[in-house]
């Protein structure tokens, strides 16, 4: 007859536990032949309990770095394919440096040391440096808190020095005399949208993807795109108001108004910084201020303030959260703030800037 106490029964050559502790079951195999040894590993098995349940103690993961992204991909931005196409893009070029084998609780700050040598080599920013590492922070935080099928893989999730953003490159402000030689020197493709830009203050991406199915005529307002969440930064749907000038932009297309708004030879525009603007940019002698597409967009919020257009109107104009729980959550955009602040864009009022010191 087989031999049973304490929650250990005999049987055959081995020890079997049958119990439980703190509610977790014990059942099992001890791979001991004495009954002492038996005790002992049951033991071991009720204080690592003890410790996951009451002092949230986690043992050490066996899981990998593969598994770690597989779970945060599928289970924390499975619905959002915009965010999902920027993190892999961002971890198969860490994939030199953080193998698919390479356990999680091995991953620390100086995993990074070559990833960070080699980025500086090529002349990268510190700014572009952490997005890829906040990338791994934001994959083992996931899994140290919830991870897959609601279960910590990780006890804490390991701190990264980030690098310093003192190298980051202020974008340049253009006077109007500045910006009338770029649009003469733009083709013309790139001078609607850039001037579309200038009174919208659109992002460039935003401007590429502009629909014409988005486009509504509001009474009392006029022209208005609604931006779906979808296809918006922030996730959130957004109301691109027209002031008199974008208008005119849009009105001056002949075109069946189908798909995207802005095209080049019938076909879509993936984006605006390309050699075409590097060339306009160039010939209007503003090469070495750098100026990009963003600086359209820089220049029209650095305008909006000097026209004392209120904060809160700006970050509605520009689309970025208020920072405020009581107005991102239970607020809603009107209209009329916007178009006059954006009205008050095709006034040519001289303003001093003072480049570099522009935030």
């Amino acid at each position: 007859m087989a031999k049973s106490k304490g929650g250990l029964q005999e049987r055959g050559r081995y020890w079997h536990a049958d119990t439980s502790y703190l509610g977790v079951a014990i059942r099992g195999s001890t791979r001991c032949a004495s009954y002492r040894e038996a005790v002992k590993w049951l033991d071991g098995k009720k204080r690592q309990i003890y410790n996951q349940e009451v002092n949230g103690i986690q043992p050490e993961s066996s899981k990998t770095w593969q598994e770690a992204v597989d779970a945060y991909v599928t289970e924390k931005i499975r619905n959002n394919p915009k965010k999902m196409r920027n993190i892999t893009c961002r971890l198969n070029a860490l994939l030199p440096y953080l193998p698919k084998k390479m356990l999680i609780r091995n991953i620390c700050n100086d995993s990074f040391i070559e990833y960070r040598a080699d980025c500086r080599a090529r002349g990268m920013k510190g700014s572009s440096i952490n997005r890829s590492i906040e990338v791994v922070r934001a994959v083992l935080n996931y899994v140290a808190t919830k991870g897959a099928s609601h279960s910590r893989w990780l006890a804490v999730s390991p701190k990264f020095v980030m690098e310093s953003r003192a190298d980051k490159e202020t974008r340049y402000v253009l006077s109007y005399e500045e910006e009338d030689r770029l649009y003469a020197e733009l083709p013309g493709h790139l001078e609607r949208m850039a001037r579309f830009m200038a009174h919208t203050l659109l992002r460039p991406i935003e401007i590429c993807q502009l629909q014409w199915s988005w486009l509504r005529e509001v009474p009392g307002i006029g022209l208005v795109f609604l931006i779906p969440g979808s296809k918006h930064k922030n996730e959130q749907p957004k109301a691109v108001v027209l002031n008199s000038a974008a208008e005119a932009i849009i009105n001056s297309f002949k075109h069946r108004r189908i798909g995207t708004v802005f095209t080049y030879l019938g076909r879509g525009i993936t984006r605006m910084n390309g050699r075409a603007w590097n060339k306009a940019v160039k010939r209007a002698g503003l090469e070495e201020f750098h100026v990009v597409p963003y600086c359209v967009r820089h220049t029209g919020c650095t305008r909006l303030e000097h026209l004392a257009v209120s904060e809160r109107v700006s970050k509605r104009i520009m689309g970025h959260k208020m920072g405020d729980i009581t107005h991102d959550t239970y607020s809603r955009t009107t209209l009329e703030p916007l178009k006059i602040a954006l009205e008050k864009l095709c006034q040519r009022v001289p303003l001093t800037i003072i480049q570099g010191g522009m935030a």
